[in-house]
C-alpha cells in the first residue's frame, strides 16, 4: 500500500511506493492496487533537485500500468499530510 512521502534534512524519504511487483502474492483491489515510481533527481550532495511521480494501477498480478486518473497522486498526498504534518514530503508531479 502507499505510505506517506517524507522531507526529511533536504532529502525525500518515500515509506511505500506500493506494490509494483508480483504474481499472486500481493493483495489487490482498491488502494492496494494503485502504485508508482517516483523518480527523485539529486545533486552531488544527495540534495533533492526535483521529483516526479509516476502513478501505476495494478490491472492484475504482475500487470501495471500507466494510471491517468491520480488515484495514487492523491493517495500519496493525503496519507503524507496524515502521517508527516508540515514536514511531508515534496509532492510528486505527475
Amino acid at each position: 500500500m502507499i505510505r506517506g512521502v517524507e522531507r526529511y534534512h533536504g532529502r525525500v524519504i518515500a515509506y511505500s511506493l506500493g506494490n509494483f511487483a508480483g504474481w499472486n502474492n500481493f493483495g489487490l483491489g482498491g488502494p492496494l492496487s494503485e502504485s508508482a515510481i517516483l523518480r527523485v533527481r539529486v545533486d552531488a550532495d544527495g540534495r533533492v533537485q526535483s521529483t516526479h511521480w509516476i502513478p501505476i494501477h495494478l490491472d492484475g498480478p504482475g500487470i501495471p500500468r500507466v494510471e491517468h486518473d491520480g488515484t495514487s497522486k492523491q493517495l500519496v498526498e493525503q496519507v503524507s499530510r496524515q502521517d508527516f504534518g508540515r514536514a511531508a514530503g515534496i509532492m510528486p508531479r505527475t
